[in-house]
């Protein structure tokens, strides 16, 4: 793919926040491995999203994601990221840092937004 989304559906179910991965393989003989989808009963799989420029993808905090890599020459894509939380309770939801968004142009006017 070319930076697009790849998803693991199903893996919402086991509301599990700790999945991490450092590639697909990894993934797939880590967490994964001889895990079965709670409602079908299929293995887990990762499946590639493709979709137009503009679409929205939805999905639940726990499910596990990720991003291809993009091809070299592709153009900068941005994203937006809503998600609902608890306003009273502590919350690991801002992982980006000004010194990361700060390297891209016209990324440091998104920074009032938190």
């Amino acid at each position: 793919g070319d930076g697009n989304l790849k998803v693991v559906p199903g893996s919402h179910l086991f509301r599990d926040a700790q999945v991490q991965a450092t590639s697909d393989e990894d993934l797939m003989t880590g967490w994964m491995k001889g895990r079965r989808h709670p409602l079908s009963g299929e293995p887990l799989k990762i499946e590639e999203l493709e979709a137009p420029a503009g679409s929205v993808a939805l999905m639940w905090t726990h499910a596990a994601h990720a991003v291809n890599s993009r091809l070299e020459g592709s153009d900068t894509r941005w994203c937006v990221v809503y998600g609902y939380r608890n306003p009273g309770a502590a919350s690991p939801a801002r992982r980006i840092t000004p010194e990361f968004e700060n390297r891209f142009e016209g990324a440091q006017d998104l920074m009032p937004l938190y």
